[in-house]
């Protein structure tokens, strides 16, 4: 189907607000937004576990901080290497947040050639581990 971005994710939302036992959703490639993913939590924050949302450029890095601050069952994430921070990496380790089994970071690069992404710092890749 060819949809606006609007009518995409307003039609997601509505999924959201009605679906009250989600565990599980792949949402990679879609126009998903923070609004959108706080819909989703506010609703499946007990029952969510895992959340693929790689290639989703509407979503900020406070979208996954809602995320792991509300959805304390969450044991596998999938997210694109943008998003990190070392806020959010120490968020993820914090123990009042999710207690993850499974992170994956998807590296795309939109030059080729590209080698040097946004710096971590190796105390926050350690507070993860």
């Amino acid at each position: 189907m060819d949809v606006s971005q609007a009518h995409f994710v307003s039609a997601l939302t509505v999924v959201f607000v009605n679906s009250k036992s989600l565990s599980s959703i792949k949402i990679d490639d879609t126009p998903v937004d923070d609004p959108s993913l706080k819909v989703l939590v506010a609703n499946n924050s007990d029952t969510l576990k895992l959340l693929k949302m790689s290639s989703c450029p509407h979503v900020s890095p406070a979208g996954i901080l809602c995320v792991a601050d509300q959805c304390h069952g969450l044991r596998e994430l999938a997210l694109n290497c943008h998003l990190l921070s070392d806020e959010l990496l120490l968020a993820l380790s914090s123990e009042k947040h999710v207690h993850l089994e499974h992170l994956r970071i998807n590296v795309i690069s939109e030059n080729p050639g590209q080698t040097h992404f946004h710096s971590i710092k190796r105390s926050s890749w350690e507070a993860l581990v």
